[in-house]
């Protein structure tokens, strides 16, 4: 009742009613200005997960690649058979579909991966979260591992390192996975971080400052200053000032 006294009644000194809408421009209604209003806090927690993508500390690749995990796109067995171009299931567990959280966190190939590297309070989380929570999880650095600086960096090297191995193993008969892969990866995510190092390093150079212009020459000397030009017809000029 509070809410209905504290509305002021019609009054005619105020002039005639009219129809606003405040979320748009000058007051009017737009279908852009209400998607963004519908979607405003989708939009920004998704702008968020954006812009750490593209902040990893990884190479281009894998940023892309995790782009691809984050729209859905990875061409796993399972989005490929919505093509008709294979089953759905996957090489190694027979009757599990191959979706991208299967082949890159849950399959027991890769499975090792990430039990070596997470500590036993991480991995309930770890393990019980959809695609979309578990990136943002991943990227936000919201899981410890063991003796790992940048979780966000090792997961997305581990994530494309898996599925680049998932896929030499499929087309490559004499391929074989690294013996112990949480360990390649790490070592992978250490001589990146050190090239980059190396690479951000800027040599301080002396400059000089100089202007540029004609200078008088010196005595008993004379200065020619000449030009030419050619045009691709072959007809051609020059001139000279002494």
């Amino acid at each position: 009742m509070k809410k209905l006294y504290a509305i002021p009644p019609p009054c005619v000194d105020h002039g005639t009613d009219i129809k606003v809408w405040p979320a748009g421009k000058n007051k009017r209604f737009s279908v852009n200005s209400a998607y963004a209003l519908l979607s405003e806090d989708t939009q920004q927690m998704s702008e968020d997960v954006w812009s750490k993508v593209w902040k990893l500390h990884v190479p281009e690749r894998v940023q892309s690649f995790v782009w691809l995990m984050k729209h859905d796109r990875v061409l796993t067995r399972y989005r490929k058979s919505k093509m008709h171009l294979s089953s759905p299931y996957c090489l190694y567990c027979e009757n599990v579909i191959e979706t991208e959280l299967h082949v890159l966190r849950d399959c027991p190939k890769c499975m090792g991966v990430w039990l070596c590297s997470m500590d036993q309070q991480s991995r309930y989380l770890f393990f019980n979260s959809d695609l979309q929570q578990w990136i943002k999880l991943n990227i936000n650095g919201a899981i410890g591992g063991f003796g790992i600086e940048n979780w966000s960096s090792f997961w997305a090297i581990a994530c494309h390192s898996i599925w680049k191995w998932y896929n030499k193993e499929a087309h490559d008969g004499s391929f074989n996975r690294p013996y112990n892969p949480h360990v390649v990866i790490k070592n992978y995510v250490r001589d990146y971080d050190i090239a980059k190092r190396a690479d951000s390093i800027v040599q301080v150079r002396n400059r000089v400052r100089q202007n540029i212009g004609w200078k008088p020459p010196e005595l008993d000397w004379v200065v020619v200053n000449t030009d030419g030009a050619r045009t691709s017809a072959g007809s051609c000029g020059c001139g000279g000032v002494v």
